[in-house]
C-alpha cells in the first residue's frame, strides 16, 4: 500500500488505486492518504488494529442489544434510575382528601371600588385609584356622566367582595355583590339597576347599603318619609 502511494503521480490517482485494489470507500481511501507516515510504524499499527477490534466488538454488542427487547428495556431502566438519582427532589405536590369548591368570587381580586347610583336608577363601579388627590385650587375631574334630568343620588366605597343591600319602595330588600355591578369609566352613566335585580313592575330602589359581612348583633335601622323608625330583627 505504501509502495502504491509512493508510485502514484498525485493524490487523486493514489486514492483511485486504493479504492480499486483494496475495495475501499472514498472516505477510507482519503483517511489513509491523510495519515502521517509515523502511524504506519509497528506501535501505531497495533493501535489501529486494536481500534478496529474494539469498533467491531461495539458493533456486535449494539446489534445484539437491538435484537433483544429485554436488553433494550434493561438499559432504559438503568438510564432512568441514573436520571432519578441525579435529578430527584422531594415531591412538591400534596394530595389531600378534602376538596374545596372554587367559586367565581375566588377568581376575582378583592379591591376597593367607588359605587355610584343615580336618581333615575343607573349604577356603576370603578376602581378607587381612578380618582387622584388634588391640591388646593384644583379644577377637579369628571366623576360621572348623567343626563340633564338625572343626578348622583348615592356614592360610597366598597370592596368587590362586599354585599350591597337594595331596599325598595315596596318593602323588599335585594342583595348584590359589588363585583357583579358593571365597571364603567368616569364619564359613563352606568347600567340600569333594574337589569341587575329581579324587581317587580313599578318597583323602585329607595336606599342602598354596603355590607361587608352579616353578624347576629348587627342591625339595619330604617326611617320612612313620615318618620316611623324601626330596626328589623
Amino acid at each position: 500500500m505504501v509502495a502504491l502511494i509512493r508510485k502514484a503521480p498525485n493524490p487523486q490517482e493514489a486514492q483511485t488505486q486504493l479504492i480499486q485494489q483494496f475495495a475501499l470507500s472514498e472516505i477510507q481511501a482519503k483517511a489513509i492518504l491523510d495519515m502521517r507516515l509515523q502511524r504506519l510504524t509497528g506501535l501505531e499499527r497495533d493501535k489501529i488494529i486494536q481500534d478496529y477490534k474494539d469498533t467491531m466488538a461495539l458493533i456486535a454488542d449494539l446489534k445484539s442489544i437491538l435484537a433483544d427487547e429485554k436488553k433494550v428495556l434493561s438499559i432504559i431502566g438503568k438510564e432512568l434510575d441514573e436520571v432519578r438519582t441525579k435529578f430527584a427532589n422531594p415531591r412538591r405536590t400534596q394530595f389531600i382528601e378534602e376538596q374545596e369548591d372554587i367559586t367565581t368570587e375566588d377568581l376575582i381580586a378583592e379591591e376597593e371600588m367607588v359605587v355610584t347610583v343615580t336618581y333615575s336608577g343607573y349604577i356603576k363601579r370603578l376602581p378607587v385609584d381612578t380618582y387622584r388627590a388634588q391640591k388646593r385650587g384644583g379644577k377637579g375631574v369628571m366623576g360621572a356622566g348623567t343626563r340633564a334630568e338625572d343626578f348622583i343620588w348615592d356614592i360610597f366605597v366598597a370592596s368587590t367582595h362586599e354585599y350591597i343591600l337594595c331596599f325598595t319602595d315596596q318593602g323588599r330588600v335585594y342583595w348584590l355583590k359589588v363585583y357583579k355591578i358593571p365597571e364603567a369609566g368616569r364619564t359613563a352613566k352606568g347600567k340600569p339597576i333594574i337589569n341587575l335585580l329581579n324587581l317587580s313592575t313599578n318597583e323602585r330602589v329607595q336606599a342602598v347599603l354596603p355590607v361587608k359581612e352579616f353578624k347576629e348583633n348587627w342591625f339595619v335601622t330604617m326611617v320612612t318619609k313620615k318618620a316611623p323608625l324601626k330596626k328589623p330583627a
